[in-house]
This record gives C-alpha cells, structure tokens and sequence, in this order.
C-alpha cells in the first residue's frame, strides 16, 4: 500500500508496510471560511465551546496499480474539551482573536503588512514572559520559531537575541552543547537519493557512537552529495530545517518540535 499526503498534488509518496504506520502532524486551533454577506474573511474556532467533540480523519489512498485514489476514515477520536481557568484563561483571552488565531496556525498572516505580523509575534513574547508555565506555551513557542526563521534578518540584534533566548534557538555551532567533545567529530554525508531523516541520524549516530534519534512527527528526507562535516554542524542543520531543537536524552540527543516538548517544571 502506498500512503501519500495528497500524492494527486505531486507530493511524495510515502510507503507503509503490512502492519506498520507513519505519524503526521496536524494542528487544529482554526478552520477558515468566508462570510459571503460582509465578503470577508471569518476564523471560527474548531472547537468553541467545552463539552464532549469527535474527530475523524479522512486520507487519500492509493494502492499499487490503481489510477485513482480511495478515501480511508479514521475511527471516531472522542474528545472532552474544557474551558481555561485562572491563568490560563487570561492567556486564552488575549489570543482567541482571529489575527493571533490565524498566526498560531501558520505563523503567517496573509494580506497583512510585515509590521502587524510583528506586532502580533511580540505580543507573544510578552504573553510567554508573563505566563512562563502556561499550557498554551508550546503552541506559542512553536509559532514564534517559524515566524523568527523567516524573519531573522529583519529583526534588530537586540530583537534576534531576546527571541533566541526566550525560545531557547541556537544559530550558532559553538552553541550547540559546547560541552559535549564528541560533536566535534565529522560524519560522512553521503546521501545522493532522497533519504528518510532516521535513516541519516542511523548514519551519523553509527559513524561517532553518539545516539541520535528523532520524534516520529518529523516527516522529511535528505539528499546531499558526499562530503565531511563536523556532527554538531549537521545538527544545527537539521534543526534549523525542522523548526525543532535538540534535546538531551539518556548518552544522546533527540530533535523534536517545540510544541512537542514537556512545559516548564514549576520551581
């Protein structure tokens, strides 16, 4: 069976094995419509109200030597939705609008000048500041790293900098785990043909006895042609390709999105 996301659109396919399975990430906080009456734009929200919700999931499928595809359906996801109390809900206050909403989706608003993504980003920063242990956290930090990556080189220094410490980025080699020596190492890159990133990390992981790994939601390939380069610089790389950040686990280290990370421990 061969399982693509939207193949019909050109995108790669991605094969899946009798009895195995492949996890793809989708966030829902929105779903876009157009009020035909005022002809503008609307973002309700997927979920208003707190009580009981379900969720299906529908893919396209192609399987081997059909010229169509076929729609598969997920089992019903029973969901209870509950209202935010306290400092939470103060959190949820200043982002249910729909700019920040549409924000938090995409880290893009479409049609609006560069200045008001700015301000809606910032306004970020200062929630992240003020509620540091917030549930919504992850989500927000999730959206800041893919607006700061496509705006690095519009923000100030000072900007850059206090973005890169709130969301704990690293854009520099030297900053990546300085301490640990093995990083120093170079790996063989030698991937001439598209390359699932387990695979790589297998590779680099194998080459410098340092384990690596990754979240399964991290979806992509590598293809580079033969060269050497330092682990720690190729580390950088991928996170940086990913939006994700390297954590310590156990001897090694594994790539996972912000959000997908624990919250903050209380002190």
């Amino acid at each position: 069976m061969r399982l693509p996301c939207l193949s019909d659109r050109g995108r790669p396919v991605q094969v899946i094995e009798p009895g195995g399975s492949r996890k793809f990430r989708l966030r829902v906080l929105a779903y876009f419509a157009v009020d035909p009456v005022r002809n503008r734009q609307l973002v309700p929200l997927a979920f208003e109200q707190p009580g009981e919700a379900t969720v299906t999931v529908r893919c396209p499928l192609i399987f081997e030597g059909a010229d169509h595809s076929e729609w598969f359906q997920s089992e019903p996801i029973r969901l209870r939705i509950k209202a935010p109390a306290g400092d939470e809900a103060a959190v949820w206050q200043a982002i249910r609008d729909d700019e920040t909403l549409a924000f938090l989706e995409n880290h893009w608003l479409p049609g609006r000048p560069a200045m008001r993504r700015k301000e809606v980003a910032w306004k970020l920063v200062r929630l992240l500041k003020d509620h540091p242990l917030s549930r919504y956290g992850p989500a927000l930090r999730y959206a800041l790293r893919g607006y700061y990556h496509n705006n690095m080189t519009r923000l100030t220094p000072a900007e850059a900098q206090e973005m890169r410490d709130l969301l704990g980025v690293v854009d520099s080699v030297d900053a990546l785990f300085p301490g640990d020596r093995r990083l120093d190492a170079e790996v063989l890159i030698d991937f001439p043909k598209p390359t699932p990133l387990r695979d790589v990390l297998r590779s680099y992981s194998k080459q410098v006895r340092v384990p690596l790994a990754a979240s399964d939601t991290i979806e992509g390939t590598v293809q580079l042609r033969r060269h050497a380069n330092p682990l720690r610089l190729e580390m950088l790389r991928l996170s940086q390709a990913h939006r994700a950040s390297w954590r310590r686990r156990g001897d090694g280290y594994y790539l996972a999105p912000d959000d997908e990370l624990p919250p903050p421990r209380k002190p």
